[in-house]
């Protein structure tokens, strides 16, 4: 079962987009013969939630499995895809849950096995919410507002006229009504390009800077120059302070799709080479002591999941062990508190 709803919590202390009194989110159930199966289905709705932050959003995250006193409550095991914010920080952008069988005790979930016997389901939950508009936000966004992916930009390009101040703008305006349509033709991920012309009386200036707030991944410029030389003006979104180019216009709609995905592309490499650049492994107490005081981001270490060095993380230093990385979840060695065998695990602060 797959589901879209709307959830209220009585949040005592809300932030915008990530923890709000309301807010919608995606939510899926199922319901296995085996455990084996359910919990490769809760390893697959994960990897689906990884692939869609990665590719859509443009957002590098670490997929893991949550230590016992992170998981969700009455679940065997819950899975987590962690990102990194801009000020370093956890984000917790979507989770998977391999409930086991307990759900279906606490509901009488139950099917009739090949011997004709009853049995108890092993189930799965997953879901993801409108916190990702938040993560968007924190991750791409500048101090001159959001920067959007192309994948899921509501807009794709937004085009400024520079219109005549005295005398006929009916060329300037005639090119890009025929720019405008050349480009709407044009299927990007299985859809046409969306496009918006600014034909407000502002400012030409006013108008570019309200498609930089809104974070319009092309913004295009057009004057009688332009119009002239038949190009374009062309500011990306990502690099607006070094991209500012004049291109043909045959060739800009011809490769269109060519420059949002290497937008794209460019947006995720960001994220990623952020995320990895303030990530520190910690050999001993010591060490994870420094980092976590400085705050330069997660932390990974050899930990034993003990609930005493948990409080401790948790009261002096206010981090968390946000996962235990998958790609590295057979990996043991000493625990740099205890000495005992630990897993790798990513420590944070989080929001």
């Amino acid at each position: 079962m797959n589901q879209w709803a709307n959830v209220v919590r009585w949040e005592m202390r809300t932030r915008p987009f990530l923890r709000t009194a309301e807010f919608l989110w995606q939510e899926g159930h199922t319901a296995h013969a085996t455990k084996e199966e359910a919990n490769a289905f809760s390893k697959k709705m994960l990897h689906e939630y990884a692939r869609f932050v990665k590719e859509s959003l443009a957002i590098s995250v670490v997929e893991g499995q949550k230590p016992e006193s992170e998981k969700f409550p009455g679940a065997n095991i819950t899975y987590t895809i962690e990102a990194m914010m801009q000020d370093t920080k956890a984000l917790q952008a979507g989770t998977s849950h391999d409930l086991g069988q307990n759900f279906a005790k606490a509901s009488m979930i139950r099917f009739t096995d090949q011997a004709g016997e009853m049995q108890f389901a092993h189930t799965t939950s997953w879901g993801m919410t409108t916190r990702l508009i938040g993560a968007l936000m924190m991750v791409h966004g500048d101090d001159d507002g959001a920067v959007l992916p192309p994948k899921i930009a509501p807009i794709h390009i937004g085009i400024v006229p520079f219109l005549m101040k005295d005398g006929d703008s009916s060329l300037i305006l005639g090119y890009i009504d025929r720019l405008r349509l050349s480009l709407e033709s044009v299927h990007y991920h299985g859809a046409p390009l969306r496009v918006e012309v600014d034909l407000s009386d502002e400012r030409a200036a006013e108008k570019a800077w309200r498609f930089k707030k809104m974070g319009i991944p092309h913004l295009i410029q057009i004057g009688m120059k332009e119009v002239t030389e038949n190009t374009i003006t062309l500011i990306e979104r990502d690099i607006m302070d070094t991209s500012k180019e004049t291109l043909q216009a045959g060739h800009y709609v011809e490769h269109i799709t060519d420059f949002l995905d290497r937008m794209q592309a460019r947006m995720f490499q960001k994220s990623k080479q952020f995320r990895e650049k303030h990530t520190f492994f910690a050999h001993n107490k010591a060490e994870a002591f420094t980092y976590l005081e400085s705050g330069v981001g997660f932390v990974e270490c050899f930990i034993a999941q003990d609930a005493t060095i948990e409080k401790e993380l948790k009261e002096k230093y206010s981090v968390t062990v946000r996962c235990i990385p998958l790609e590295t979840l057979l990996e043991t060695g000493p625990c740099i508190f205890t000495d005992k065998q630990g897993q790798k695990a990513l420590l944070a602060k989080a929001y």
